[in-house]
Order: C-alpha cells, then sequence, then structure tokens
C-alpha cells in the first residue's frame, strides 16, 4: 500500500510539472482558439462561451452541472457584474472549494472570476463588490473556459486547471490589446 501510494504521489507530482512546462504551448493554443471562436461567432463572446462548455463537459473536465452554473455565472457578467452577481461567484466559489469532488477546472474558472470581482468601500464603510472592469471579468472568464478545455487535452484535470489560469491571462491580454 505504501508504495502504490508513494507512486501515485509521484505520477501526480509529475503530471503537475507536465501541465505546468507546457503553459506557454498552451498559451498559443488558447490565443489561437479564442480567435477562432470570436470569428467563428461575428466576434461575440457571449455566442462563444456555450461552445466551450459542451467542450469542457465532453472532456469530462467539468460536471453538467458545473457547467449549467459556471454559464449562467457568465451570462450575468456580460449584463454588467453588481453585487449580487459578486455574492453568487463569492457562495459557488466557497461551495466548490468545500466539495472534494469539484472539478480543478470548475475551481480554476469560478476562483479567476472571483478574484477580478474586488470589495470596494463606498462611503457607509460597507463593502461592495465590484469588477477590475467588465472586459477584463469576460475576456477572463471566457478565457479560462477555453482554456480549462485545451489544457484537459494536454494533461487531464491538472492540465484544466492549468488551462483555465492560463485562459483567464490570455483573455485579458486579447480584450486589452
Amino acid at each position: 500500500m505504501e508504495q502504490t501510494l508513494e507512486a501515485t504521489t509521484t505520477d501526480t507530482a509529475a503530471l503537475a510539472r507536465a501541465a505546468a512546462m507546457s503553459a506557454g504551448d498552451l498559451s498559443v493554443a488558447v490565443r489561437a482558439e479564442l480567435a477562432r471562436l470570436l470569428a467563428a461567432n461575428g466576434g461575440d463572446r457571449r455566442k462563444a462561451l456555450p461552445s466551450g462548455f459542451d467542450e469542457l463537459v465532453a472532456r469530462k473536465a467539468v460536471s453538467r452541472t458545473e457547467a449549467t452554473e459556471l454559464a449562467a455565472i457568465m451570462d450575468l457578467l456580460f449584463d454588467g457584474p453588481d453585487t449580487n452577481l459578486a455574492q453568487r461567484v463569492r457562495a459557488y466559489y466557497r461551495k466548490l472549494i468545500l466539495n472534494p469532488g469539484a472539478s480543478p477546472a470548475a475551481l480554476a474558472i469560478a476562483s479567476v472570476i472571483n478574484s477580478l470581482l474586488t470589495p470596494s468601500t463606498v462611503s457607509s464603510g460597507d463593502l461592495k463588490p465590484q469588477a477590475v472592469s467588465k472586459g477584463d471579468v469576460i475576456g477572463a472568464g471566457v478565457g479560462a473556459v477555453i482554456g480549462a478545455g485545451i489544457g484537459a487535452g494536454f494533461g487531464g484535470f491538472i492540465g484544466a486547471g492549468v488551462g483555465a489560469v492560463v485562459g483567464a491571462a490570455v483573455g485579458v491580454c486579447i480584450e486589452e490589446s
């Protein structure tokens, strides 16, 4: 048993390292896939998003339930981040964190969106969540979804998580260029 556990730990570490080392190649692939999907959907990120979630489900990088909730959150982002959305994102992210069966890709996507919804102090002293920028959140979210799908092909569940993070960065870069 001890030898099996050690081998599994070594295999997992090797997989994580391989996925991390492929991040550069992954960013190139994500940029190309984002450009392709946007071109195929007339530049409309909202229309491109469902195919990204379908790909994640097909690759078993996320469950259908996770994809449905994340898609609903992303759909709300297009209408503009607000306090209710920020609370929904944080609540869903906490739910994923506490669920040992949650997929790394869903965790990474939710983490990306959550990190871009920052608290801002309003005059009453209360914290009001607001987005870094609507474009950054949408670009990062769409990039995270596409990156997770590509990353799953590179390195399974670990690759999907790495891909989501890389894709988020690429999505923000594309949004700002």
